[in-house]
């Protein structure tokens, strides 16, 4: 009797893994406005008070007292907010910037963005300007203001980020004929990223799809995801400085495509980031509530 060996040929594949990762959000430890005004502001434009007020999250200000529009005082002088302390792996893919103002103003709608930029140097706007054109609110809040389209117009490295020197500008100006104060709690920034992290098998990874959304209502969370095998699912979302908002075990998914909807506590308007954890493995996604 012959004897017949056969051999089995178990053919992988594989691929460099990128990891997203969060850096933020920072707070400020400088804060500086030079005495001279942006480029679209008049001259002689309202000067800040007590600048270092505004380096960290605690309900103290930086002021400015806008005159009635139209006038060269009823905009803000430049404040430039840097040395934010960030150390972003050299290498890494800068995918987002994420700009936080928290502030108010004494009249309700009456101030507005004038310039939200980034800068480079720590004393003159760059790239583009990313300023809402919405008023600000007569409580203390934050509005956002990301980069994830057009990355603020300007192809940033980790080194520039790292730098001591980068950080935000912001002018407001007052578009009334009232005279309000306008007052800057913090400027806060946060960074997405990617690194390569190594190589990993295809066939191990189990999520082939994830995306996330909420309604109008803001308690409806929608989940979209691919699974390439059995797995234990779970989802989990965080607001912008890393506290769970909300978390659901949905249970064992066989391989496949779901959409799923789920209540969740009312969500008010920001950045928010839902992670799905399946086996081993976790994808986290941005979302924006408006």
């Amino acid at each position: 009797m012959r004897k017949i060996t056969t051999l089995l040929f178990v053919a992988t594949t594989a691929s460099i893994f990128a990891q997203t990762q969060i850096a933020g959000p920072k707070s400020p430890k400088n804060i500086y406005s030079p005495g001279f005004t942006c480029p679209i502001c008049p001259p002689l434009a309202a000067k800040w008070d007590s600048l270092t007020n505004a380096e960290s999250d605690d309900g103290q200000f930086a002021t400015a007292s806008l005159s009635a529009a139209p006038s060269a005082t009823s905009f803000s002088n430049q404040l430039f907010a840097t040395k934010y302390g960030f150390t972003i792996p050299a290498g890494a893919s800068i995918l987002e910037i994420t700009v936080g103002v928290k502030g108010m103003s004494g009249i309700a709608r009456t101030v507005e963005d004038s310039v939200v930029s980034l800068t480079l140097d720590g004393y003159s706007s760059a790239g583009s300007n990313n300023a809402s054109g919405t008023f600000w609110g007569t409580t203390n809040a934050y509005t956002y203001y990301a980069g994830n389209t057009n990355f603020w117009g300007l192809a940033l490295t980790a080194k520039d980020i790292d730098s001591s020197s980068f950080g935000v500008c912001l002018s407001v100006k007052n578009t009334t004929t009232n005279t309000p104060t306008v007052s800057l709690d913090v400027i806060i920034i946060t960074i997405s990223y990617s690194t390569i992290t190594g190589i990993v098998e295809s066939q191990t990874r189990s999520v082939s799809v994830f995306s996330a959304y909420t309604t109008t209502s803001r308690n409806t969370l929608n989940v979209s995801f691919g699974l390439s095998k059995n797995s234990e699912t779970k989802i989990a979302v965080y607001n912008v400085i890393g506290q769970v908002q909300f978390v659901k075990n949905l249970g064992t998914y066989p391989e496949g495509t779901y959409t799923e909807s789920m209540i969740v506590p009312y969500l008010t308007p920001g950045i928010y980031f839902v992670k799905l954890s399946s086996n081993e493995e976790e994808v986290t996604r941005k979302i924006m509530v408006f």
